[in-house]
Order: structure tokens, then sequence, then C-alpha cells
């Protein structure tokens, strides 16, 4: 069995990654740099398990899919970023910012249907 699918999620992971970290330095407050940081940390770390850790000795169909796990994950930060920017009225701004970038994030996740 080929590792290939891996291989390119890890390269997604990377890429990700590392936008995050240059979204970060320009990001407009330090809250939003903070938050984009712990994005790329976060894709940082599914790499490094993705290139590490040996396949689960399952079959192929029943192993969890860490793409969606990703997915779902960032899309769950996006909505609760949402939720608190409406009782957070101090950090409302950063919060609407921070759920759109995670919920384009969350899509830039998603494979292609030509990958």
């Amino acid at each position: 069995m080929s590792n290939a699918p891996e291989k390119v999620w890890v390269a997604v992971l990377r890429r990700r990654a590392e936008q995050m970290r240059k979204s970060a330095e320009t990001a407009r407050t330090p809250f939003i740099a903070e938050e984009l940081g712990e994005l790329a940390q976060i894709y940082d770390d599914a790499a490094i398990r993705a290139e590490t850790q040996p396949p689960l000795p399952i079959a192929p169909h029943m192993r969890p899919d860490p793409r969606a796990e990703m997915i779902q994950y960032v899309q769950h930060r996006a909505h609760l970023y949402l939720v608190q920017s409406r009782t957070n009225l101090r950090q409302a701004e950063e919060l609407k910012f921070l759920s759109g970038a995670f919920g384009a994030e969350a899509a830039r996740l998603r494979p292609t249907s030509s990958g």
C-alpha cells in the first residue's frame, strides 16, 4: 500500500502552517497573531504525527481520517470564535475575523475534486 496520500497531507499541513506563521507576523493585533500562531503549531504537530506514526494495524476503511478530523477541529474553532464574538464585545471584531479566517482554513483543507 502506498503512503502517497499521507505525504500529500503532510505537505498540505506544512504549507498551511507556513502561511499561518506569515499571517501571524502581519496580524492586526497580538491576539490575532497568537491565535494564528497556535493554528500553525497545530498544523506542525499534526504533520509530525502523520510522518512518524505508523498506520494503525486495522483495516484502512476503519482507520480515523486525520484530514476530516483536522477540518472538523478548525470548523469547531471558527464556530467558537463566532459564538464568543456575541458575548465578548471588547474583542468582537477580532473574534469575527478569526471566525472567518478559521472557516476559510477549513475550506482550504478540504480535498479538491482533482486531488
